[in-house]
């Protein structure tokens, strides 16, 4: 079964600020959190149940896969054929509240 990958708005956002600061401010790296991003979807897509589980969005649990060379955290839950992106977060914050 082929899996999609949405992201929620929030995701979004947060994803969208990411990538400008990476591109403003790592010169030697400017697509890195890009790169790394997709990587890990792939990576997801196929085998969705590595990241950690870190709670539960009602009955379906919240998984966080960490992105090393960038530090940003992916959480993201999977039902019915789609692998939906709640937030992009950079590791050394708190954890997001809303998952």
């Amino acid at each position: 079964m082929k899996i999609a990958v949405v992201f929620t708005a929030r995701a979004r956002r947060q994803l969208q600020t990411a990538l400008q600061w990476w591109q403003q401010n790592r010169e030697k790296a400017p697509n890195a959190l890009r790169d790394d991003l997709d990587d890990a979807l792939e990576l997801l897509i196929e085998t969705h149940d590595i990241g950690v589980m870190v709670g539960k969005r009602g009955f379906r649990p919240i998984r966080r896969y960490h992105l090393q060379r960038t530090s940003y955290d992916i959480y993201y839950f999977v039902a019915q054929g789609v692998l939906t992106v709640t937030n992009v977060w950079h590791s050394s914050r708190r954890p997001p509240s809303q998952l």
